[in-house]
Parts: structure tokens; C-alpha cells; sequence
């Protein structure tokens, strides 16, 4: 698992990009979905009651 990562934003469907204050030890695994000049890093994390969050971070 990622452990240095350093959350932004979190997704919210029908909205956006929302300021997040989730750190990685908010997850039990976080895999990199993507990255791209626009958004950075965006990853997929699942936390220990199965939800998944999107993220972006550095």
C-alpha cells in the first residue's frame, strides 16, 4: 500500500472535486488509477467497510 501519499480533493459524484481531509491510513489499499496533466495523481481507495473513495493527491 502507498503510505506517502498526500490526499487533495476527494470525488463526489454530480459535483466535483471537493477539499478532502482523508490521509492513507484512512484505507486499507490504494491503487494509482491515473495520472494526467489536469487532475495529477487520482487514485482509487478502499476503506476497511468496502467503500471505495476516488482521490487525487501527490
Amino acid at each position: 500500500m502507498m503510505k506517502d501519499i498526500q490526499f487533495t480533493h476527494l470525488w463526489v459524484r454530480d459535483f466535483g472535486w471537493e477539499p478532502t481531509v482523508y490521509v492513507s491510513e484512512d484505507f486499507d489499499k490504494i491503487e494509482l488509477l491515473g495520472e494526467n496533466k489536469v487532475d495529477g495523481k487520482v487514485f482509487i481507495a478502499v476503506q476497511s467497510n468496502g467503500k471505495k473513495q476516488i482521490l487525487k493527491g501527490a
